[in-house]
């Protein structure tokens, strides 16, 4: 869905048709309750994918070793968000 279709779905359609469209939920009872963003995602935190998203809200995903990544990782100019954490580390 994202990786041969750069730019073409936002966020919400991503999460939309993985995890409420195959239930059966329509998009407008499934967005009545919050939704993680795609940075809670396996897809950024486990398997190192980064997503760049465009002015108008579309997304691409790109792997780390990619050229792209690389690109979008050195340009100063671009709002970088790390993956979510999956609890607190650390001692107390």
């Amino acid at each position: 869905m994202l990786y041969g279709n750069p730019y073409l779905h936002t966020c919400d359609d991503v999460i939309y048709a993985v995890y409420g469209k195959p239930k059966g939920i329509s998009r407008d009872e499934f967005f009545s309750k919050g939704q993680p963003c795609l940075r809670a995602s396996p897809l950024t935190k486990r398997y190192g994918w980064g997503i760049h998203c465009d002015g108008g809200g579309r997304i691409a995903v790109y792997a780390v070793d990619s050229p792209e990544y690389r690109s979008f990782a050195a340009d100063r100019n671009l709002r970088h968000l790390r993956a979510m954490r999956n609890g607190k580390s650390g001692p107390r």
